[in-house]
């Protein structure tokens, strides 16, 4: 097998090759996955204010997330709420 095709069955391919395909991405297994990892409520405020921040920039560019992997969006999340609690 060539490299090429290695690095291209990598999971960050295929993550950029979802973003790319997906018509919706589904922000609700981020929320999930955020929520899981942080040990916080579903309905957290400043999770759901992420989302809303974070689904406005998948509409804007998607493109500036096609190398985020799951953990990418935990720290995202961490600097989003750092942010505004210093504002």
């Amino acid at each position: 097998m060539a490299t090429e095709n290695i690095i291209e069955s990598g999971f960050e391919a295929k993550w950029a090759q979802f973003l790319n395909e997906a018509e919706d991405v589904d922000f609700g297994v981020i929320k999930s996955f955020i929520a899981k990892d942080k040990d916080i409520e579903m309905d957290d405020f400043a999770l759901d204010a992420y989302m809303e921040s974070i689904k406005n920039s998948f509409r804007l560019n998607k493109d500036d997330y096609k190398d985020y992997e799951m953990d990418d969006f935990v720290e995202d999340f961490d600097n989003y709420v750092s942010d505004k609690m210093d504002s």
